[in-house]
């Protein structure tokens, strides 16, 4: 993993971020959300871009060191002061699978 595919995401995920915020706000069921595949594809060229995140009480609880992809879903989510407020005292998985459909559940 080199410095070049730092912050590739973030604007992409910027652009996400309300509809992301809404499935937070709704996460008694499983909210799904098709991305563009074509944005991830331009920003950069990966194997795969599927990744799963967990969070629990505002804090990545799993390893996603190696998708850049997740990593900056996460620097977005941690740097809005009002969606750190809403993640903080829940436990929810986000993932992405190969098709770039972004699956938000609030686990109980």
């Amino acid at each position: 993993m080199g410095l070049q595919s730092k912050g590739l995401y973030l604007s992409i995920w910027r652009s996400y971020l309300p509809q992301i915020v809404k499935a937070i706000l709704v996460t008694e069921i499983m909210n799904k959300i098709q991305l563009d595949g074509q944005l991830f594809k331009k920003a950069g060229d990966r194997k795969s871009y599927s990744f799963n995140l967990e969070i629990k009480n505002g804090r990545i609880d799993n390893n996603i060191g190696g998708s850049a992809v997740a990593r900056d879903l996460e620097t977005i989510i941690t740097g809005s002061d009002h969606v750190k407020k809403l993640i903080s005292e829940i436990h929810m998985k986000i993932n992405m699978d190969d098709k770039f459909l972004l699956n938000v559940k609030k686990v109980q």
